[in-house]
């Protein structure tokens, strides 16, 4: 029936879901969750599923942190004329890390986790991006003065007239 979800409790469900979800993207998920009749989907979201609890039951280290939505600054970043700030580029950085740590733990335990393993797959970017974040944004999410010879003259001029004026 069309209301097979109310009738289930489906929604109560969906609510227990999305508290433990880790971030935005966790939620966004679990709202678009719908039943399906489709056996395979059904069978590998099950197998799934089985998988990333044998992870937390055995509690083996799968990456739990910085599950940012980043889909904001991208869009931003698309639009001529707009930059993003440090505290964009810092959480691109730290999204990309996670996303390459959980390929890292998906290409290691492929074997135990042949269905999880198969989501690499459809992951794809271009690793220089994150490289080139490093390069630049510090683990505190500011600009390294080394970014730009620029920045590296101005950030001198600041330290060395902050200096003279401490002196005078």
């Amino acid at each position: 029936p069309k209301n097979l979800e109310e009738k289930l409790g489906f929604e109560q469900i969906r609510e227990i879901l999305k508290e433990n979800c880790m971030s935005s993207l966790g939620i966004e998920f679990v709202e678009k969750i719908r039943f399906s009749h489709n056996f395979e989907l059904i069978e590998k979201l099950c197998n799934q599923t089985l998988e990333f609890a044998t992870i937390l039951r055995k509690q083996i280290s799968f990456p739990q942190q910085n599950y940012i939505n980043v889909n904001q600054h991208l869009h931003n970043a698309k639009i001529e004329g707009t930059y993003l700030d440090e505290s964009s580029f810092f959480d691109i950085k730290l999204s990309l890390k996670t996303i390459v740590e959980c390929l890292r733990f998906l290409k290691q335990n492929q074997e135990d986790f042949p269905t999880l393993s198969e989501l690499r797959k459809n992951v794809d970017f271009e690793k220089s991006i994150l490289s080139e974040l490093e390069r630049v944004i510090d683990d505190k999410g500011k600009m390294k003065s080394n970014a730009s010879p620029t920045l590296a003259m101005i950030r001198s001029n600041i330290v060395n007239r902050q200096s003279n004026l401490r002196k005078q």
